[in-house]
Parts: C-alpha cells; structure tokens; sequence
C-alpha cells in the first residue's frame, strides 16, 4: 500500500502503473482518474488534465488537487493529492517546468498551463495571448483602452500601467478577453504590463512567487504645444546671401528665434502647418519657418543682456550652425553653407 510518503516512481513507469491498477485495490485508492493512450509511435501515454493557471504555494483549493492528480499521473508528484499546494507540490512544479523549457519559478502559470496541456494530451494548448492599446500616444491627459486576447477562462490577470498605478485582480470575460481604459495625466513614456495576477505579490512583501509578462506596451504621453522645437530639414542647405530659406521641423510657434551662426533672426512666425497621419509616437503637425540669409546680423547677447560687447556680425562664405528657440525650448542643430556674399 502507498502512503503519502510512499513514492510511485517517475516518468512512463508511473503512469502505466496507475493505468492498469485494480479497482478495490488498497493501491487504487490513491490513483487518480487516468488513462493509457497509445501515440502514432506506439508508445503509452498517460491523459491527464491541466487546471486553469495562477495556482502558488500556499492554496488549497480543488485546482490544487487536480493539479497534484495530473503531476502524479505523469510522474513528478509521489503522494496522495490533498488539494494543499505545500513544498512537496512546490517542488513537483519546480521539476515538472524544468523537463519542459518553462521557467522554474514553483508557479503554476500560462506558461506551465501550457506545457501541462502538451504533456497531458487532452486539449490542444491556449490560444496566444495578445496584448494592445489604443491610442499608444497623445496629449496628456490621454485615456488608453487596453486589450487583451487569448486570456485562459478562470484565471486572474493584472495590467500595471506604468506609471505607479495598477488595474488590480482582472477576470477574463467569456470570450477569453479583457478591455481596460486607463487614463494618464502626465507626460511621460510609460511601459504597460500584462500579466497573470498573484494575490501574495501584491498584499505580502516577503511573497517568494514571479511572474513573466504576457505583454508589454509603450504609451508616450506629450503635449505637442509644450515640447522642445525640432529641426526635420533645411532647404537649401547652402546658397549665397540673400537666399531664401525653409526649415522644416515641429512644435514651432508664431514667436520663434533663429540661431544663425553667432547671430540670431528674431520674431519669425510659422510659415505653414500640415496635420499627418501618426504611426510612431509622439507625432506632431509638420510645421515650416522661412527666412533670408542676411548680409549682417544681430549678436544673440544683443537681446538677452543690458550690456552686449559684440557687434553685428558680417555673413561671409563659410559653414553655420542653425538652431530654432522659443517658449518651449532649443532645437536640434543643422548646418547652412553660405556660398558668397552676393
């Protein structure tokens, strides 16, 4: 007779053993409901069932029990199924995720689900899961609808937005899906996290249990009317003084200044603004500012100190740096050519 310190054996052994185990038996008693299937190959393979995922040390539950039943039945659980997931079942999970590529955490998860259902044989495994947001940017506050596919049926899920706030416990509808908004009232890049959701995470500093994530998404938070100006292009990017001048860029205003070399153009207005399709955060409207190459120019001290020691600077051939500023801050930098004086 086998007791709960009684060991069954491992691997196909076991599981021919508890196949043919007579009823009445004193060791049908501790065998589980199984049966022996016979592969393509030939060879006798145990069925077994694989319970919904987010079972960890520490419950007790009939999830837990069918749990140890199908740990058992393919080898990796030597003691009668008591429903308590203690250091023994710990240690059948640890082992049971090592012979199959999962990640030995002890937790019964999507992943170890997965595996369970190949080895068992019963059920082809869960559909993959997918994980979206819409939209992924925008101004603040921005609310985001996430969306999740593919989820198991029972299971608990969490999504952590990012930005120190969480969904907490989630329960799939019956079409394995979930759909959450959220909404973001800062600028910032976020990371959005889905994953299986474990009670001891969350109320018990000293849980012992990860987790992998089961998706991730990046949420990009920003006003277009308070960001840094950007400098796409200039065209021309070289031409003699007097040439007429397009900067191409973003988040430019009807007050703009132009760093040209050591000398600045003041009070240059947008030019033109076009909206366009997004499909990469952050976007923002294309914008256009246009000047003339000046023969003289204006030092910048000459507007930011009482006192400037610099003179207006004569434009002769030679390489400049140009830059936009305005409320929101300096541009990236680009380089005029100018060509001649003419």
């Amino acid at each position: 007779m086998i007791t709960e310190l009684g060991v069954f054996g491992s691997g196909l052994i076991a599981a021919l053993i508890l196949s043919i185990s007579l009823p009445g038996s004193a060791f049908a008693q501790t065998t589980v409901s199984s049966s022996a299937a016979v592969t393509s190959s030939g060879i006798a393979r145990a069925s077994c069932v694989a319970p919904s995922p987010a079972l960890y040390r520490g419950l007790t539950n009939a999830r837990v029990t069918t749990l140890q039943q199908s740990l058992a039945t393919l080898g990796y659980f030597h003691v009668s199924a008591t429903g308590y997931f203690g250091p023994i079942t710990y240690g059948s999970v640890v082992a049971f995720q090592r012979a199959n590529g999962v990640p030995a955490t002890g937790y019964f998860g999507p992943l170890s689900y997965a595996a369970m259902t190949r080895a068992c044989g019963t059920m082809p495994p869960p559909a993959k899961v997918s994980f979206s947001a819409t939209p992924t940017a925008g101004a603040a506050p921005l609310t985001a609808t996430f969306t999740a596919d593919g989820l198991s049926l029972g299971s608990e899920y969490i999504i952590e937005y990012g930005d120190g706030s969480t969904s907490g416990s989630l329960l799939p509808g019956t079409n394995n899906q979930l759909i959450v908004p959220h909404t973001y009232t800062a600028n910032g890049t976020y990371t959005a996290i889905l994953e299986p959701y474990v009670a001891c995470m969350w109320n018990n500093p000293r849980c012992m249990i990860a987790t992998m994530p089961l998706g991730t998404i990046t949420i990009t938070v920003g006003d277009a009317t308070t960001a840094a100006p950007r400098i796409i292009s200039i065209e021309p990017a070289s031409g003699s003084v007097g040439t007429q001048v397009t900067i191409t860029g973003n988040n430019f205003t009807n007050d703009n200044t132009i760093h040209f070399g050591g000398g600045v153009i003041m009070h240059v207005p947008i030019s033109s603004t076009t909206d366009i399709q997004c499909f990469a955060a952050p976007c923002y409207p294309i914008q256009t500012l246009k000047f003339a190459v000046l023969g003289a120019l204006s030092p910048a001290c000459r507007f930011s100190t009482p006192v400037c020691g610099m003179l207006t600077q004569m434009t002769t051939p030679g390489a400049y740096p140009v830059y936009v500023e305005n409320v929101n801050g300096s541009s990236n930098q680009t380089t005029f050519t100018v060509t001649s004086q003419n």
